[in-house]
């Protein structure tokens, strides 16, 4: 285990330097900066939209992060050769995919407490508001995780254009899906049951989002902040293992 965090750690360090890191955290910054203009457009809550800025930058880095950097770690690896070098130690399959799992979620780790200090910030004149951003940080955490996941099994199988546009895929068919089931079982149409079957291989991401609950105070299920973490942990194991055989059968 200690030699897959060193990997991990090394891989991190490549990472982290990386343009598209600095381009998404820039992205993410201007997003924040922008609530001082639109909070003078908006009459109501004051700092409303410092607190819905401030959450969806938190949720930016959790899917911005898997799409446009954990997507390409695999393929990259493959595309020079490197992945030769880390099978030249005693790695297992298995190790070298959670290495470059952790590597990814070290990054969005590290992006979401730096934004959500900054966002904290700005919204302290307005009221002290701790407890929502560490929710909702913790759970996007978590989104990271998983579709960090299914970044890695894709960039497993895949190149990386094509790893990106499936991961932001499979995150818009999950944020999406459960809106579309209940919709279909209110109707009565048939297609409910084609995505009832769906719904066992997409990840339903719309778990991880309490961003309404959150700004109006509104009660929630306490439940969900074990649920969605185990639902994450789970599926992460999973594509892990999937992403793992897959590796071990491809030529290199």
């Amino acid at each position: 285990m200690k030699e897959t965090i060193n990997l991990s750690i090394g891989i991190f360090n490549e990472y982290f330097r990386d343009k598209i890191f600095y381009f998404i955290f820039s992205l993410s910054l201007l997003l924040l900066l922008s609530s001082f203009i639109l909070q003078e457009m908006v009459v109501g809550e004051p700092g409303k939209v410092f607190k819905d800025m401030a959450l969806n930058g938190i949720t930016l880095f959790a899917v911005a992060v898997p799409v446009f950097i954990t997507s390409q770690m695999i393929s990259n690896q493959i595309q020079r050769k490197s992945i030769y070098l880390i099978l030249s130690f005693p790695f297992s399959y298995s190790s070298i995919i959670t290495a470059h799992l952790l590597a990814a979620l070290y990054i969005i780790f590290i992006s979401i407490v730096s934004y959500g200090l900054l966002a904290f910030a700005l919204i302290l004149p307005f009221e002290v508001w701790v407890l929502p951003i560490i929710i909702h940080a913790f759970l996007s955490l978590f989104l990271g995780l998983l579709l960090s996941s299914w970044a890695i099994l894709f960039s497993s199988v895949t190149t990386t254009t094509l790893s990106a546009l499936s991961t932001f895929i499979i995150y818009m068919v999950g944020s999406t899906f459960q809106t579309a089931l209940e919709y279909s079982q209110q109707s009565g149409n048939p297609m409910y049951f084609v995505l009832k079957i769906i719904g066992y291989i997409v990840p339903n991401t719309t778990v991880f989002d309490l961003k309404p609950e959150l700004i109006y105070r509104l009660n929630f299920s306490k439940s969900i902040l074990w649920l969605a973490p185990i639902y994450s942990i789970s599926a992460a194991i999973v594509l892990i293992a999937i992403s793992s055989f897959i590796l071990s059968r491809r030529e290199l």
